[in-house]
């Protein structure tokens, strides 16, 4: 569907209320970021935005309490925020805007995406705030609009927030930055490729900035680039196309031709409720054309109108037109007490310069008609002061303009300059060729002094290193097997002289052993290696136990044979439990090994329900040095790791209600063992 423009409604007042350009959306739905159904409504809603934006304020009403999913509600409020502020519904428009704003602050990463939605929704508060609350927070909004749509995946709107901005500016009687922003909007057009027809909103406005400063010529030439794409406008951009159009032959004195435009505007929109602050904008600027031509009954009845539906939003550059126009009404009608009245209760507080020449000019005439020349000449000097300070600002953007070209032909100075610089450059180079090889060569020499001194620290670190992982192995080895646990396995054999049960523990004793010669040769070995390990350990160690029970959970997506880990990594733990928590426990004593995947993780835990850990969080003597073993091991291995190993201990409350022990391994799929 044809994409349209969000038209950039505002009043700009000059000696009649003009419309300067149209406040233009930033983007629209689309089709990839809702699901089927959610997709149909944004297209169906979408469809009469500019057309009939009640519709479709009615149809995503509907569809929000429907909506489950919080991604769909943000586009569901996201476009009905946008129509709202069509159907000049302010309040709500800035609460769903405020809503959809709040969603992507929360959000983790600011992605593309969610900056065109940040795009989106300070692009409205701007239009809205610029309607109801002044020109600094809708610059404010406006700005940060474009900031994140420069990171957005929607730059083709650039040039519509440029020209949101330029209006504001020109609003304010700042022509200078206006015209910067409108030239923006320009640079911005060309760079992206548009076609001349989605560029009349930026010719508008400049045909609007050259109106105030009287520069009629080049407002007549940007109006006329305007007017070939007039057949190619929506119902908004004709209005504002028509609306400033009257206002440059009214600059220009040309009433009857200002009638025509402003009556051809008011047309474009009347009799549909989707329009009625356009309507009643419409009804403002006609109001001064039937004041100057003397119908102050017509005049009136469009005052008081405007003036219901304004105080309804709180539009204060509108209400405080619509109150000089009554004050020059009352003057006109000569009701002094009615216009001293008015006068008494104006506020010249933040009104555009171009409002406040029109009210000093009819405030002139009073003071004159009723004889208070002083005050009339207080009035006329700031007037003039008035007048001289928007001419002014012609002057400095006159210059700012020279200056550009200026800069521009500089530019090309610059690059011939720069060229001839290389030339002579290069000529340098060719002279001094021997002396940069000789530098060159010396630098080669240094680098490959720096690189071979380089690699010896490295070769000596290594060495050092592997001198450690020595002296861990070394101690490793030597508290493997417990001489103690060995003694006792002897001596009960020997105690209760149980000459089959002797030769078993023996045999299994030797088993023992010789597999941990075996393993301490390696710093590493398979989950499966380790796991035969301890159970030979435990099956040997559980006969000086009563009521004791072991088992091994292992996960069925658990391939030992693919997993590796540091030697006695469980051996050690194992170990531990039964000496220093199940030996002493009286009642059935519990040892549970649980292996089991993570995502890219083996997580290995350690059980025991021995009375958990009493004081010292490691326990001391042998359990305290294997685990130190463990530790340094782990601590080593982890500095050439970006994911680490990770070793946690604490007590824990068992399934029956026990305290017991519990010794955690988390291992990283990608975990290297080389040093």
């Amino acid at each position: 569907m044809k994409r349209k423009s969000y038209v950039r409604i505002f009043a700009i007042l000059l000696s009649v209320i003009v419309l300067a350009s149209c406040e233009r959306p930033v983007s629209r739905p689309t089709n990839d970021q809702a699901y089927s159904c959610v997709d149909s409504l944004l297209t169906q809603a979408n469809s009469y935005l500019f057309t009939e934006p009640l519709r479709s304020c009615r149809i995503l009403r509907e569809a929000l309490p429907a909506c489950t999913d919080e991604k769909d509600q943000v586009q569901l409020q996201n476009l009905l925020a946008k129509a709202l502020f069509l159907s000049s519904q302010y309040d709500s428009a800035l609460y769903y805007s405020e809503k959809v704003i709040d969603y992507c602050w929360k959000q983790k990463e600011l992605t593309p995406q969610i900056h065109r939605l940040l795009t989106e929704n300070y692009n409205i508060l701007g239009n809205t705030k610029g309607r109801t609350s002044g020109n600094n927070l809708a610059l404010h909004y406006y700005k940060q609009a474009l900031f994140h749509c420069l990171q957005s995946d929607k730059q083709r709107f650039l040039p519509d927030l440029c020209t949101n901005i330029a209006d504001t500016y020109v609003r304010t009687g700042d022509f200078v930055n206006g015209v910067m922003y409108y030239r923006q909007a320009l640079h911005y057009a060309d760079s992206l490729g548009l076609p001349q027809e989605e560029c009349s909103f930026i010719y508008h406005g400049l045909g609007h900035t050259y109106t105030e400063l009287h520069d009629f010529d080049n407002a007549d030439y940007f109006y006329r680039q305007t007017e070939a794409f007039l057949d190619h406008m929506d119902i908004h951009e004709k209005f504002v196309y028509f609306n400033n159009r009257g206002l440059y032959y009214y600059s220009r004195k040309d009433y009857p031709n200002s009638k025509k435009y402003h009556r051809q505007a008011f047309a474009t929109v009347q009799g549909s409720p989707d329009y009625q602050y356009e309507q009643n904008l419409s009804k403002i600027n006609l109001a001064e054309l039937y004041l100057i031509g003397g119908q102050t009954d017509s005049a009136r009845l469009f005052l008081k109108e405007a003036r219901d539906f304004f105080l309804s939003i709180n539009q204060t550059s509108a209400l405080s037109y619509i109150q000089t126009q009554e004050f020059a009404l009352a003057v006109a009608e000569k009701d002094w007490d009615e216009a001293q009245a008015i006068l008494q209760t104006m506020d010249d507080h933040e009104i555009e310069p171009s409002l406040m020449l029109i009210r000093k000019q009819y405030q002139e005439q009073y003071y004159t008609r009723t004889n208070r020349y002083k005050e009339a000449y207080q009035v006329l000097g700031e007037r003039i002061r008035l007048d001289d300070s928007i001419r002014n600002e012609q002057i400095k953007m006159r210059v700012a303009e020279i200056d550009m070209r200026y800069k521009q032909d500089t530019t090309v100075m610059q690059q011939a300059i720069v060229i001839e610089k290389q030339q002579n450059h290069m000529r340098l180079l060719q002279m001094s060729s021997y002396l940069w090889i000789s530098l060159c060569l010396l630098l080669i020499l240094v680098l490959i002094f720096i690189y071979l001194y380089d690699k010896k620290q490295k070769a000596y670190i290594t060495v050092q290193q592997k001198n450690k992982i020595a002296e861990l192995k070394m101690e490793n080895i030597r508290n493997r097997i417990s001489p103690h646990f060995i003694f006792n396995v002897l001596n009960r054999s020997i105690n209760y002289n149980e000459l089959c049960f002797k030769k078993e523990e023996i045999s299994e004793l030797v088993k023992l052993l010789r597999q941990n010669l075996s393993l301490s040769e390696q710093l590493y070995i398979s989950l499966k290696e380790e796991l035969n390990f301890v159970r030979t350990y435990v099956h040997l160690e559980s006969k000086r136990l009563d009521q004791f029970s072991f088992e091994i959970e292992q996960a069925p997506d658990v391939n030992d044979q693919q997993i590796f880990i540091p030697s006695m990594l469980i051996q050690i733990p194992v170990e531990n439990a039964m000496k220093h928590g199940l030996r002493a426990k009286e009642g059935e004593k519990r040892l549970r090994i649980k292996i089991q995947r993570e995502g890219n993780h083996t997580l290995i835990r350690i059980q025991d329900n021995g009375g958990g850990l009493r004081g010292p969080s490691i326990p001391n003597d042998n359990a305290g040095l294997g685990l130190k073993i463990i530790t340094q091991t782990i601590s080593l291995l982890n500095e050439h790791n970006k994911e680490k190993l990770e070793l946690q201990i604490h007590n824990i409350t068992t399934d029956e209600g026990e305290t017991g022990v519990e010794v955690c391994f988390n291992i990283p799929d990608e975990y290297s063992y080389e040093l």
